[in-house]
C-alpha cells in the first residue's frame, strides 16, 4: 500500500510539474561569450535544482502526514514519519539558502563585481556595458 502511494505521489508530481515544463518552447542556447550569459545560465540551473528539490520536499511532507496518520500506535512509524518532516524542512532551508546564494552571485557578476549597485545610471551605453554586451552591441543599441 505504502509503495503504491510513493509512486502515485510520484507520478502525480511530476505531471504537474510536467505541465508547466510543456508550456516552455525549447530554444537553443548559445555559447556564453559575455559575463551575462554566465549570469542567466547560473540563474537557469538554479531555478530548475530549487523546482526539484521542493517538489521532492513536498512529497517528503505529504509522505510523513500518511505514516502520521497510519501510524496510530507503531512508534516506528510516528519516528520515520518525524525524520521525515525534520529531513523536509532540511531540505527546504537548504533549497532556499542556495536560491539566495545564487541570487547573490547572480547580482555580483551582473554588477561587474564592484559590491553593490545597478546597471541603470542613466547613459545607455554605460549601464549596456554593465549589462556585460560588447562595445559593438551596446553602439547599435544605443545608437
Amino acid at each position: 500500500m505504502q509503495k503504491y502511494f510513493f509512486y502515485f505521489a510520484l507520478v502525480s508530481s511530476l505531471l504537474i510539474v510536467g505541465q508547466d515544463a510543456l508550456a516552455i518552447v525549447p530554444t537553443v542556447t548559445p555559447a556564453i561569450t559575455s559575463v551575462a550569459g554566465l549570469v542567466r545560465v547560473i540563474e537557469r540551473v538554479a531555478d530548475i535544482m530549487f523546482t526539484i528539490l521542493m517538489v521532492v520536499a513536498v512529497i517528503c511532507v505529504i509522505l510523513a502526514g500518511f505514516y502520521y496518520v497510519t501510524g496510530q500506535a507503531e512508534p516506528a512509524k510516528i519516528q520515520k514519519a518525524h525524520q521525515m518532516l525534520i529531513w523536509a524542512a532540511v531540505g527546504i532551508a537548504v533549497g532556499l539558502i542556495a536560491q539566495g546564494a545564487a541570487m547573490l552571485v547572480s547580482d555580483v557578476l551582473s554588477s561587474g563585481g564592484g559590491g553593490g549597485g545597478t546597471c541603470n545610471t542613466g547613459n545607455c551605453y554605460n549601464d549596456c556595458l554593465c549589462r556585460g554586451n560588447t562595445p559593438t552591441e551596446c553602439r547599435a543599441l544605443c545608437g
